[in-house]
């Protein structure tokens, strides 16, 4: 994605990966069904991350088995909260708005956000001596809902939050 692209974008997700679990149902709402995915994807060290994917009937052919299969998937990063016993927890995910099935393995995982900044970072070093920030960025869909995204931070873009405050904006993109 181009650069001046990205300084347009609010919340964009492109994930790549193989599907550990076909589409179940998730939940209903407004009569609408939602079907999860659950997508294993690669990091650059090699580990592998399952993540839930929320896909409504009109973006894939739910009825497909794709168990196995190699997708690419196109969305935005969304979350709610929810109360389990005592303690609050928040559920996060990717909508899909295109899933695309592919013979050749080809990985793209890339994030872009714009949101504020909900708390001040909490700056820590890793057990490899890497300083990261651990920040939670209150992202607005374009209906004025809000969704909060927990991101840990690296390199340049911890110098950037230097500058910046609980409050204020900021564009980040990742993997």
């Amino acid at each position: 994605m181009k650069r001046q692209q990205f300084e347009t974008e609010v919340n964009r997700v492109c994930i790549a990966g193989f599907v550990e679990q076909s589409y179940i149902l998730d939940h209903r709402t407004n009569k609408c069904d939602f079907y999860r995915l659950m997508v294993n994807i690669k990091r650059k060290s090699g580990a592998i991350d399952t993540l839930p994917v929320l896909v409504n009937p009109l973006v894939a052919d739910i009825r497909a088995d794709i168990s196995g299969k190699f997708v690419n998937v196109e969305g935005e990063i969304r979350s709610y909260r929810y109360k389990e016993g005592e303690a609050y927890h928040i559920r996060i995910f990717i909508l899909a708005s295109k899933i695309t099935v592919h013979d050749i393995p080809e990985y793209r995982n890339e994030i872009y956000l714009y949101g504020t900044i909900m708390n001040h970072p909490m700056i820590r070093t890793t057990p490899r001596g890497k300083c990261i920030a651990d920040i939670s960025l209150i992202v607005t869909r374009s209906n004025s809902k809000t969704d909060l995204v927990p991101c840990i931070v690296w390199g340049n873009t911890i110098r950037k939050l230097s500058e910046k405050g609980e409050g204020d904006s900021i564009s980040i993109a990742g993997r």
